[in-house]
């Protein structure tokens, strides 16, 4: 296992397919692992899609759900807004 350490934060390589990147403030790791945690014990496994862009991907992913050809978003939204009552029970 590789480890490259710079200013701005530590990657640790994994794989050639998967890379864990560290910010250095503690906060951003300690929430991260309590993040992974409660994820991975829940009865239904799950990860926060926060985790899966870099600042330049979600800006680009938040752009990408506000153009017109994306109807995902307004759809979950319009489904949700429908059935909230009975999503609540």
């Amino acid at each position: 296992m590789e480890k490259v350490s710079t200013v701005a934060h530590r990657k640790e390589i994994i794989s050639s397919r998967l890379s864990i990147y560290y910010s250095n403030g503690s906060n951003d790791i300690s929430s991260f692992a309590e993040d992974v945690k409660s994820g991975l014990t829940a009865s239904n496994k799950y990860l926060l899609p926060k985790y899966f862009y870099d600042i330049k991907g979600s800006e680009l992913f938040e752009k990408i759900c506000l153009t017109p050809e994306y109807y995902v978003t307004k759809t979950e939204a319009s489904i949700i807004k429908k059935y909230a009552d009975e999503i609540a029970k």
